[in-house]
């Protein structure tokens, strides 16, 4: 498997992409300021390369994952570094071991370790962190946690969720989640402030989070392919995206990667959000995408209704972030279609547009009530860049480096996502503006031939960077959102 780089002379070019059942890893592409040809970073086997450069497209290899295998293998741990830590809370009669500030996180977390660091803080600051079971165990029989970190029990307050680990060749953005977790946790019980490179936060304000805020955190949504791909480094299957439902994928596409073809679901297609639309997930053919393949119903698979139980449990919750990776952007909603303000009646439940969404027609700069565009009341179009910039900020702050923020729909439409089915859970025109405000966190950069943070598995040196990066910015998040909660009750 390669990580490539695929070049199209024109935009319609580029869109055909689309169709071919190419795995994709920007929502966007860039247009080359020497050549003019878009260039759009892809995931492909030689198979698809060859067939690619037969249709007249332009291939670039940058990564061989085959040959960076025994360098990723060196930064994931094959250990449990938080088995004897957590043993030791449970009374059990192990060796003596450091305590969670001297692990040395100079890896990437495997499946094993993110659950007990969860079991191990829940116990460890019992007053603080809540465990939560979540009840769908997976397809491979693990049960998963989510955590939530609150000061005062008793209060009714705005809540904050941020989930990793959707999918499974992902792996730093459930250790972003838990460098997140543990850096806020020690920060309040050791009453020290919060540093993250040049960005630092005072002792007071993390107290002001926690004090004006509920924050849970789902990091590891797809236990079953996280494992599995890390099982498979060097492999093709190191680049698996979904779960592991072992159903086939109904109709194939024969051109497809053949390693997806025999099972797995998109957990990022499965929401039910337009998800019998089928947009971004059915070919022109009506075969499915088994890069993307949606499932057989929505919200079918374990994993996704974990993540739908959370969100019907706390209902306080006001701002939702899925972490992704990789190409340097805050995405908001909407990922279907355009977004405009204009036309209320254009939105996704009026069964009047059905099979017009999705249609990449732009409607944002000239609004026309003949095209398709979603509707998004301007108070939310502000509130959601707003939190937008916000987190961007925070990121700015730790190194320099600024991502770009921007709606969801972009190459390729999507439905069934996270993130949208998050920001849909109210009205589209509700004045009370109860909304969940969601977005998609994709780290990294976007630009393969920027350097080394383009990539799915980067060096873990660099990962941490990354990780201060994003936690930085879900801080920024968290901060805002606990400044408008305590003036509200002032």
């Amino acid at each position: 498997m390669f990580q490539a780089i695929i070049k199209a002379k024109s935009k319609a070019e580029l869109r055909r992409l689309g169709q071919l059942g190419i795995d994709f890893k920007d929502h966007s592409a860039i247009q080359d300021k020497t050549d003019f040809m878009f260039r759009v970073n892809a995931i492909i086997s030689e198979d698809t390369k060859k067939r690619l450069e037969n249709l007249g497209y332009i291939v670039e290899i940058v990564t061989d994952y085959a040959k960076k295998a025994e360098e990723t293998l060196r930064d994931v741990s094959r250990t449990n570094r938080f088995r004897n830590m957590r043993a030791t809370l449970d009374g059990q009669d192990v060796a003596p071991d450091k305590n969670e500030q001297d692990v040395a996180h100079d890896k990437y977390m495997n499946v094993e370790e993110i659950e007990d660091e969860l079991i191990y803080l829940s116990k460890k600051y019992s007053d603080l962190v809540e465990l939560i079971p979540l009840p769908n165990k997976t397809w491979e029989g693990r049960t998963s946690h989510a955590v939530l970190v609150h000061s005062e029990k008793a209060l009714e307050r705005p809540a904050l969720m941020f989930t990793g680990g959707m999918h499974a060749r992902e792996w730093g953005t459930s250790d972003i989640c838990m460098h997140f977790i543990r850096k806020l946790i020690q920060s309040y019980k050791n009453k020290t402030a919060l540093q993250y490179q040049q960005n630092i936060y005072s002792h007071d304000q993390v107290k002001k989070i926690l004090e004006n805020l509920d924050i849970i955190v789902f990091p590891n949504v797809n236990p079953d392919g996280k494992a599995y791909s890390q099982e498979n480094i060097g492999r093709p299957e190191e680049m698996w995206r979904k779960n592991r439902n072992p159903n086939p994928v109904p109709y194939p596409n024969p051109q497809e990667e053949p390693f997806h073809k025999p099972a797995g679901v998109d957990l990022n297609r499965n929401f039910d959000f337009l998800w019998y639309s089928g947009i971004g997930t059915v070919n022109e053919d009506g075969t499915y995408n088994s890069q993307s393949y949606r499932g057989p119903a929505p919200c079918s698979e374990p994993e996704t209704k974990n993540v739908a139980f959370l969100f019907e449990k706390y209902k306080n919750i006001k701002c939702f972030v899925d972490i992704h990776c990789h190409a340097g952007q805050i995405l908001m909603s909407w990922g279907e279609d355009d977004t405009q303000s204009f036309y209320p009646d254009q939105n996704f439940r009026n069964p009047q547009y059905h099979g017009k969404r999705g249609k990449l027609e732009s409607a944002s700069v000239d609004p026309d009530p003949n095209v398709y565009a979603e509707y998004m009341h301007p108070q939310d179009v502000v509130t959601l860049t707003r939190y937008a910039d916000a987190m961007d900020r925070g990121l700015t702050a730790v190194r320099n480096r600024k991502y770009e923020v921007k709606p969801s729909f972009g190459l390729y439409p999507t439905s069934g996502i996270a993130q949208d089915y998050a920001f849909s859970h109210r009205l589209p025109n509700d004045e009370k503006r109860t909304r969940i405000y969601a977005y998609s966190i994709e780290f990294g950069h976007r630009d393969l031939q920027e350097g080394p943070e383009g990539d799915f598995h980067v060096a873990y040196i660099i990962m941490k960077n990354i990780m201060d990066d994003i936690a930085s910015a879900l801080t920024e998040l968290g901060l805002v959102l606990a400044s408008d909660n305590s003036s509200s009750k002032n």
